[in-house]
């Protein structure tokens, strides 16, 4: 083992065993940091810990350090309470004036960081009441939290956290389809969705315009486009620039903002709209072609693409073709693009691809198959 390992082990070991509930940590606070510690101490042996549970170790232990905080701040109050009059605070020099405050002022204000607490301990060294052994414990103490947390940083696996009760679904990842595969599935898609933009993009900009007219008509007075459309970020981001601010009359109170449609309003919605369809379009053609490309580039003999469709379906469109190839096998893809919006107000798109009306080579049909099977089984047939 090289001394850079054993450096290391010997850090993290030191950090492990030095931590414990500090002084001035009691009740919830305390019942945190006894949760985690364990937890901290297995991360730092095992040298990982999913991102999910980092945040929440630094969220619990912040918390612990804020209750930790204040029972200090008690505890300072209790023993420092015979604060001087006006007479006898307007008699000291500036040195007892910060002789008074050199143990106040530093924990009253130490955020839960390694700088913070060693300005905090610094101050302390000016300081030779009866308090300063507890207070310098104190600060010690979080430093090897702040200490433990930095030295999990590296460790940090972001993505999803499994769930171990949760069986593991692998998800299918068809195999990439080369440049020729790729320009023949790619032409055929562009007739699906040619002449779809144009429409999308103005069912998108109305949509738009909407929104700007309901802000208009139905905010409160204090109402901004980000507290009106605080759960709808899409909404939030058109709106913030198709409305501007104006003065109003000069008897409003301050809190009361008034707003008006921009001159360039509706250019700003189409703009916006554009980008939407134009960036829905390409992943639309992008991942279609890689799903269909694979499956075409693998069977071989592709004689032709016909393509039956192309729709608009809400907030997007679908597509249908046929894949005739030169042994007589053939199937059907039905494929979509489907603008949604999440729990928390923000829009994604997804692109559905399935294949239908399959015809194997000794003539069998299946109504549907899946794009594994498609790609393991049909196209080796």
């Amino acid at each position: 083992m090289n001394e850079a390992k054993i450096a290391d082990r010997v850090a993290k070991s030191v950090i492990a065993a030095s931590l414990s509930v500090p002084i001035f940590t009691e009740g919830r606070a305390q019942k945190r940091l006894q949760k985690w510690i364990p937890f901290i101490e297995l991360a730092l042996r095992d040298k990982h810990i999913w991102n999910v549970d980092f945040k929440k170790l630094k969220e619990g232990i912040n918390r612990a350090f804020e209750d930790s905080r204040e029972e200090i701040n008690k505890y300072y109050r209790k023993n420092h309470s015979d604060e001087p009059s006006v007479e006898e605070w307007q008699s000291m020099t500036n040195e007892e004036r910060a002789n008074w405050h050199s143990i106040w002022r530093p924990h009253s204000e130490t955020p839960f960081e390694i700088r913070g607490l060693k300005k905090f301990l610094r101050g302390l060294k000016k300081y030779n009441g009866p308090m300063k052994r507890e207070f310098d414990k104190w600060a010690n103490a979080w430093l090897t939290y702040q200490d433990a947390i930095a030295s999990l940083k590296p460790y940090i696996e972001k993505g999803r956290k499994p769930d171990p009760n949760k069986p593991v679904k692998e998800r299918y990842e068809a195999p990439r389809t080369s440049t020729g595969g790729v320009r023949m599935i790619r032409e055929a898609l562009k007739k699906v969705v040619a002449g779809q933009g144009k429409q999308l993009s103005d069912r998108f900009t109305e949509s738009y315009m909407r929104a700007a007219q309901t802000f208009l008509e139905k905010r409160q007075e204090t109402d901004s486009p980000y507290k009106f459309f605080k759960a709808d970020p899409e909404g939030r981001a058109v709106v913030d620039r198709m409305v501007e601010e104006t003065t109003g009359s000069e008897s409003y109170p301050r809190a009361i903002k008034v707003y008006q449609l921009k001159s360039d309003a509706e250019a700003t919605a189409r703009k916006f709209a554009d980008g939407v369809v134009k960036d829905m379009v390409e992943r639309y053609l992008v991942k279609n072609t890689n799903k269909i490309g694979s499956v075409v580039e693998r069977k071989g003999g592709l004689e032709k693409i016909e393509v039956k469709h192309g729709r608009l379906k809400g907030w997007g469109f679908s597509g249908e073709m046929v894949c005739h190839f030169s042994d007589g096998t053939q199937f059907t893809v039905r494929n979509k693009a489907v603008y949604h919006y999440n729990y928390r107000g923000a829009d994604y798109v997804q692109f559905p691809t399935t294949f239908h009306q399959v015809v194997w080579p000794d003539g069998k049909k299946s109504a549907m198959l899946s794009e594994k099977q498609m790609n393991e089984e049909w196209a080796k047939a």
